[in-house]
């Protein structure tokens, strides 16, 4: 006989530890003449599934003449997996079938979703940490806006070859992409630096960035680096962040890209020109080769006519526009209302994340929401803790750290 219709509806709290302990097993299984029944899950809360080989959601639909449709909708909370071949989604067979996250999705195997049989479509709303594969279905993954899609260290998105993924948020991390990419939002490859695989094309479309980070000068591994393997359609911007520690040379020549063929430009640099690194400290000369994007004659200028470049001033530590001052130095005093002030160099136009700690050795460091900046002077930003966001002015320790929210970081 045929497998019912089974509908899951889940608030609240799930957590196994053991060994293949399931976070939720749902399953419509049909006979060897008959089918599987639609599957539904929705889950408002956090499951966990820790043990080696635990699934944190599992659906099933499946029967000898196939399944119904799957669907999948995980609210505000996560889905975390366990080791070994644990996963945080799984479904398996089914025919149309939908996963809609606005949540995270993750495990301790790195595999985040995988999908067996059927048609799949993936709406991501919230967070996707970890490998993705879907299949040899019609398959597409939506990456919307102000959602993640985070390969890891190593991981691989697997749509099948010609099914897209459309980002429009923010896609980045190490690994590789089978299918064709339509880039709307951010892609910023690597972790930090690393090197990106998409094994199809890559469209950047109108309001899209493409940004890579600089640490050295080793291929996928201190600077990033993507490799297409058919058609790059250039729109949109590319952006460059060097990492303080480095200091390029005119002579060094950084292939940021390699693909199988392009076409078009990025907006914001022509054949040739020139494009400033984010910090506006130092510029490249881009050049659109047949096969590679590169970066080449490394220049950045000499504000105040020492002999010392702006960008290597800013290594040593000293303001290029007021050499008294020290660019690392981030200054903490109360003011007369016994508020906490604090004052850093900084870069117009970018953004600024503000942590606190009792603890400066081991943290928790805790976020301040929305802090709000001003400007005490060119190329200074402040910060007042009224203690608004930091639960009072009274702690008896209390340590400060500021960061840079850089284009290219997750």
């Amino acid at each position: 006989g045929s497998g019912d219709d089974v509908s899951v509806s889940q608030t609240g709290d799930i957590t196994t530890e053991g060994d293949a302990a399931y976070g939720i097993f749902a399953q419509s299984a049909g006979g060897t003449n008959a089918s599987g029944g639609a599957v539904n899950v929705t889950q408002a809360g956090n499951i966990t599934a820790e043990g080696l080989d635990s699934v944190g959601l599992f659906a099933q639909s499946t029967g000898g003449t196939g399944g119904h449709d799957i669907v999948v909708n995980i609210g505000s909370g996560s889905v975390h997996g366990g080791s070994g071949a644990g996963v945080g989604v799984r479904m398996d067979g089914g025919a149309n079938n939908m996963l809609i996250n606005r949540g995270s999705i993750s495990s301790l195997s790195g595999s985040a979703i995988v999908a067996t049989g059927g048609n799949q479509t993936v709406h991501n709303y919230g967070t996707i940490t970890g490998s993705v594969n879907l299949g040899a279905g019609h398959n597409a993954l939506t990456n919307h806006t102000g959602a993640t899609l985070n390969l890891g260290s190593a991981g691989a998105v697997k749509l099948g070859a010609g099914n897209p993924l459309s980002n429009w948020g923010l896609l980045t991390g190490n690994g590789s992409i089978l299918g064709d990419v339509f880039n709307s939002g951010l892609l910023a490859v690597g972790l930090s630096t690393g090197s990106l695989l998409i094994d199809g094309s890559l469209t950047m479309l109108a309001g899209a960035e493409a940004a890579f980070d600089l640490a050295g000068r080793q291929q996928g591994s201190s600077y990033d680096f993507l490799d297409v393997t058919n058609l790059v359609t250039f729109l949109g911007t590319l952006s460059l962040c060097l990492d303080y520690d480095f200091l390029p040379v005119a002579s060094d020549i950084f292939t940021l890209m390699e693909f199988g063929s392009s076409s078009g430009l990025f907006d914001n640099v022509l054949n040739g020109g020139r494009l400033f690194t984010t910090d506006n400290l130092a510029s490249f000369k881009v050049t659109y080769e047949t096969n590679s994007l590169q970066l080449s004659d490394f220049q950045s200028p000499d504000s105040d006519g020492d002999g010392m470049t702006d960008y290597a001033e800013a290594l040593a530590g000293t303001d290029p526009h007021d050499p008294t001052s020290n660019l690392r130095l981030t200054s903490l005093t109360r003011n007369g209302s016994g508020q906490i002030v604090l004052q850093f160099t900084c870069v117009t136009n970018k953004s600024y994340v503000i942590e606190y700690s009792s603890n400066v050795n081991s943290g928790p460091w805790s976020t301040v929401t929305s802090p709000a900046l001003t400007w005490a002077a060119p190329g200074i930003g402040q910060w007042i803790d009224d203690g608004t966001h930091t639960g009072g002015l009274n702690a008896t320790c209390r340590f400060y750290r500021v960061r840079l929210q850089l284009p290219a970081t997750p």
